[in-house]
């Protein structure tokens, strides 16, 4: 069975292809745009078309067709977040614009940037009653398995809930 490469990593064809089957032509760019370089969707899509992958040329199609439907993408929208450093007086925060689209791994470079950090120190996430962090460690005052955790891994989101 031959692999499609795109980006670099294998089966990011498919997984494009499969979103766009999925959830559809928003989700299916969101894919291509996260794992092709490129200036924009034209270059992209070149790329995609040279892995030869039978599905290419429809998946091609359907995100030129999406793209100038004029639909809101998820790759053009942003949200504002504002940082906060807990536990700390007076108060030390940064506000930072991030497009919907980025994962908590990608948080966590921008969090490094905006406090000057190197990445030597333990940290967690928390959605709602949900913490991810570093599977492999301990934070202070919670036990291994207490919470779920994010584990890293090539060729998906950075951090992702493993229950």
């Amino acid at each position: 069975m031959a692999r499609h490469r795109i980006g670099g990593c294998p089966g990011l064809t498919e997984s494009a292809a499969a979103a766009l089957d999925g959830k559809g032509p928003d989700e299916a760019l969101c894919v291509v745009w996260e794992s092709v370089r490129g200036e924009d969707l034209a270059s992209r899509l070149a790329v995609v078309r040279a892995t030869g992958h039978p599905a290419a040329g429809k998946l091609a199609r359907a995100l030129t067709g999406f793209t100038a439907s004029g639909v809101p993408r998820s790759i053009s929208q942003g949200v504002q977040l504002k940082v906060t450093l807990r536990h700390v007086k007076p108060a030390i925060w940064h506000s930072v614009r991030l497009p919907v689209i980025a994962t908590l791994g990608d948080l966590h470079q921008v969090i490094q940037l905006l406090f000057g950090w190197d990445g030597d120190h333990l940290h967690a996430f928390q959605v709602g009653r949900r913490t991810y962090s570093d599977p492999f460690f301990t934070l202070e005052g919670s036990t291994p398995g207490s919470s779920p955790t994010g584990m890293p891994s090539d060729c998906r989101p950075p951090w992702f809930p493993t229950r």
